[in-house]
Order: structure tokens, then sequence, then C-alpha cells
């Protein structure tokens, strides 16, 4: 899934100047190349701002629920936030010139429209459904209580 301006984070690599500080999930302390950075995807400061790339996308993984249909894909998700600080995280991060995708999910074939579900209090999203017109002209869509 392709991520906009608004739902990507800059973030920072641990300097080799600087003492490194353990993943918060898997505890390395290797900067694991650039495929695996060490990051810092939220407001956390201190020893527990920083998380591997790969750890944190194994992390929000497990928090989305996909549903494919003929016509369409459904992905829900619990809050995709910091646990520590509650910044919601990005779908994206940018990192050394290159965006990383936090957030995957296959996309149907084109033509296709993308709608956001959002929380009650329309501060935060909680999934999305992807709606394609490659195999039908016309599309019914009904609008459900997504728990």
């Amino acid at each position: 899934m392709s991520a906009d301006k608004q739902s990507i984070c800059s973030s920072s690599l641990a300097s080799s100047k600087v003492e490194l500080c353990p993943c918060r999930i898997c505890l390395g302390e290797d900067m694991r190349g650039v495929q695996n950075p060490l990051i810092t995807p939220c407001k956390c400061s201190g020893s527990v701002r920083y998380i591997h790339l790969q750890c944190l996308k194994k992390w929000i993984q497990q928090r989305i629920r996909v549903e494919q249909h003929s016509s369409s894909i459904v992905v829900h998700w619990k809050s995709l936030s910091c646990e520590l600080c509650k910044t919601p995280y990005p779908f994206a991060v940018y990192f050394d010139g290159k965006i990383y995708e936090l957030v995957e999910v296959s996309l149907p074939p084109p033509p296709f429209v993308v709608f956001e579900g959002l929380t009650k209090e329309g501060h935060e999203s909680n999934g999305l459904a992807i709606v394609t017109f490659a195999y039908k002209s016309r599309i019914g869509i009904v609008r459900t209580n997504c728990h």
C-alpha cells in the first residue's frame, strides 16, 4: 500500500558515535544493515525509543486482520499506536533516502477506491476497505460496525 506524505515519519539511525541502545522488542543492539535499521518511529525517548524496522513491521502485522472478498479487501486493526507514548505509528518510515512500508496490503487490480475507517473520536484510523471495479462496473456498499 502506498503511503501519503502525512502517514510517513522520518526516522534517524542510532549514530555510531552514540552508545547503541537495544531494540525494545528483540533487545538486539546491532544495526542489521540498511534493510533492518534501528529507527525511532514515535515520541518515546531514552533507550526505549529504538526499534528495528522488521521488529516493528512484525508487531504491526500481528495486529492486522485482512479479509479478502471477490471485489474488495477489508483490513481491520486494533490501535497501531505506540504502547508506551500512545503516538500513532505511521504507515511508512522515511529512512536514509528510502520509504519503508510498515503496513503492507496487497492491492486488488485497478481501478479501485480506498475507504479509511476512523475511530469514533476521529483521531485514529482503524481500518481500510479497498474496493475494486475490475470485475464489475457497479458495486453496492453497505456500512457495518467494525470492531
